[in-house]
């Protein structure tokens, strides 16, 4: 059964789970019943981060960026049949931190801190184990800003054929004032060759994941809320971080004046913005039009899909396409579509452990998930910037019976 509704996430039954060559515990990972995970490729990929897979003649290749400074683009080649990676290229080395990336038609497109290039011929010379210098780029968008916070750009190629990248919020809360032919606290999107730059989605503090629904074409990313926010002391267990969804250009969702709670933010207290109350259908005694405000913030703003909960680092998000399963901080969840597409049914958790149960002390977590792919056999590939390894999950029929309920397992 081909599933194609459903949203794999990353936030920051028993299955089989083997191990290679980078001594990770990854027997102590927990999925559902039929599930396997296992290395993708044995080699340590330091601070892998976004994955962008290209079918190259008689090979497959996964690129991974590095989000350091200087950072590194690899690429890891797999000739099959097996669905493991063969062999590692170091394509670029000396970048300024490369996060977002995505390989089209051969070439493959790369968001750094200051500007987005494309390397025509990647494919090639990964195929021919040679490297490319950062020269070889052509610069697509020049000028991006190197702002304090956020300043690493996911980016895909859409449907659409133009280039979606985030600009997030450039502190904790805003400002989120106009930048090129954008603004802060945004998605934007530009043809392939650089032209046309646009804003697609305003008041997104900092988006590191999207994608579009493979049926309906809506376009889908995760945000992560603010930090430290509260009305007497500073509390980490609010606001949430999101899943939105975009149905037209021009939408939007609420950052910084608004959070994912619906209120408005205690520290932005502009006329006609809203301020942050514990209760919305509580009267506060308020002479500056209270009611326009919280008003705002629950009607005027786009909501969310789904909230997510506070403070997970929601990341990396793709719609699962392949066929070779019915289903599918520091874990991965699945978020359940309707079978139209257009809302979500909650958060299931899908795998966990790489923070485990009893951790104390941040030397506990041995593992990051950051970013999905979906495989070219169906599998699913998890980016671990903190360990420097890519996963593969693979599913196949448990042995024996297992019951499951009618929603889709994460």
């Amino acid at each position: 059964m081909k599933l194609t509704a459903l949203v794999v996430l990353l936030l920051g039954g028993v299955s089989t789970i083997s191990g290679q060559k980078l001594n990770l515990p990854i027997n102590t990972l927990t999925l559902p019943a039929g599930f396997n995970l296992e290395l993708f490729w044995n080699g340590t990929l330091s601070g892998a981060r976004a994955l962008a897979i290209s079918e190259y003649p008689n090979a497959t290749i996964t690129y991974v960026s590095t989000s350091s400074t200087p950072g590194s683009i690899y690429a890891i080649v797999d000739y099959g049949p097996n669905g493991l990676a063969d062999a590692e290229v170091t394509l670029l080395t000396g970048l300024n931190a490369p996060n977002g990336i995505d390989a089209v038609d051969g070439s493959l497109y790369v968001a750094e801190v200051t500007h987005i290039s494309r390397f025509d011929g990647a494919d090639a010379h990964v195929f021919a184990g040679q490297s490319m210098t950062n020269s070889s780029g052509v610069v697509l968008l020049p000028g991006l800003p190197n702002a304090p916070d956020h300043n690493l750009h996911y980016m895909k190629m859409g449907p659409d054929g133009m280039l979606y990248f985030t600009l997030g919020s450039p502190a904790n809360v805003g400002p989120c004032e106009p930048y090129l032919n954008t603004t802060y606290c945004s998605i934007n999107r530009m043809n392939a060759d650089g032209s046309g730059l646009e804003s697609f989605a305003s008041g997104v503090r900092n988006s590191v994941g999207y994608d579009w629904h493979p049926e309906t074409g809506e376009f889908f990313f995760t945000n992560n809320g603010r930090d430290n926010i509260g009305n007497v002391s500073v509390t980490d267990n609010i606001p949430d971080d999101s899943l939105n969804s975009a149905s037209e250009a021009g939408l939007f969702y609420g950052f910084p004046y608004c959070n994912t709670v619906g209120y408005g933010d205690p520290e932005m207290r502009d006329p006609g913005f809203g301020y942050y109350y514990p209760d919305p259908d509580e009267v506060y005694p308020d002479t500056d039009n209270q009611a326009v405000r919280l008003n705002y913030c629950q009607e005027e703003v786009t909501k969310p899909v789904q909230d997510m909960g506070p403070h997970v680092a929601a990341l990396g998000m793709r719609f699962y396409t392949g066929d070779m399963s019915t289903r599918i901080g520091y874990r991965v969840v699945n978020v359940p579509m309707t079978q139209n597409g257009t809302s979500a049914e909650g958060v299931e958790e899908f795998a966990t452990g790489w923070l485990p149960a009893n951790a104390t002390q941040q030397s506990d977590v041995w593992g990051r998930p950051v970013d999905v792919q979906v495989y070219t056999d169906g599998s699913l590939l998890i980016s671990d910037d903190y360990a420097g390894a890519v996963y593969r999950v693979t599913y196949s029929e448990p042995s024996t019976t297992v019951v499951q309920s009618s929603s889709l397992t994460g």
